[in-house]
């Protein structure tokens, strides 16, 4: 089994520019910025992010981690009680995994 700690993300993240981003409550179909009928996902697949050029992280990141059946969760940090509802095991944000069913938060979504 491998192990990663948080020295070993220090050194990772640089090279897939990862961030965090303050305003991010999950992953969209378009920048709820600019688009004002952009609809979050609670769901995406790897092979969905790829396919839809979804700007999640780097295509190579996305990649590795599909690879490796990382999962992903894509939620907002800063909002209180979001961590400890997720280390519970709630749904917070978007998930991001391999076998993975592509849903909207908005069930009427496509």
């Amino acid at each position: 089994m491998d192990y990663y700690d948080d020295a070993d993300a220090g050194v990772i993240a640089p090279t897939f520019k990862a961030t965090v981003d303050e305003n991010v409550d999950g992953v969209y179909d378009a920048d709820p910025r600019t688009v004002s009928t952009a609809r979050r996902f609670t769901s995406l697949s790897f092979m969905d992010v790829l396919q839809k050029g979804l700007k999640v992280m780097d295509a190579t990141a996305i990649s590795l981690c599909m690879g490796r059946a990382l999962p992903i969760v894509v939620f907002d940090i800063f909002t209180a009680g979001n961590l400890k509802a997720l280390l519970s095991g709630a749904h917070v944000g978007t998930r991001i995994g391999t076998d993975v069913a592509t849903n909207y938060a908005d069930a009427s979504a496509p």
